[in-house]
């Protein structure tokens, strides 16, 4: 077929093969086969008061005794059995400080007193 000066047939074009890991950045590993969740991490619990946290975000900053500020994300936070945790701002918490590679994270939060 020659179309527009071209001899080469529509969708003939190669794109040679696709070594792993290239692709459109998803991650391939079966739903199964991913962690559920992070094992409680080891180290002292602290006390802090919850500076902000947006449930639609999934993540806010909790202030700690020594008046740091550390991120907390959903995941970390003990669920109260929607699936989702939860936070308010102002509620005190305790939580682990874990360094993680983007900085201090607040894991296994649940609230002061439980």
């Amino acid at each position: 077929m020659r179309v527009g000066g071209s001899t080469r047939a529509r969708g003939s074009r190669s794109r040679g093969p696709r070594s792993r890991g290239q692709g459109r950045g998803r991650s391939r590993t079966p739903r199964e086969a991913r962690p559920q969740s992070r094992p409680a991490p080891d180290g002292p619990r602290e006390t802090g008061t919850v500076k902000w946290f947006s449930r639609s975000k999934g993540f806010g900053f909790v202030i700690r005794e020594d008046g740091d500020e550390i991120f907390v994300h959903h995941r970390s936070i003990r669920s109260d059995g929607d699936g989702r945790g939860n936070l308010r701002d102002g509620q005190r918490v305790t939580f682990v400080a874990v360094e993680r590679s983007k900085g201090w994270q607040a894991e296994d939060v649940s609230p002061a007193g439980d």
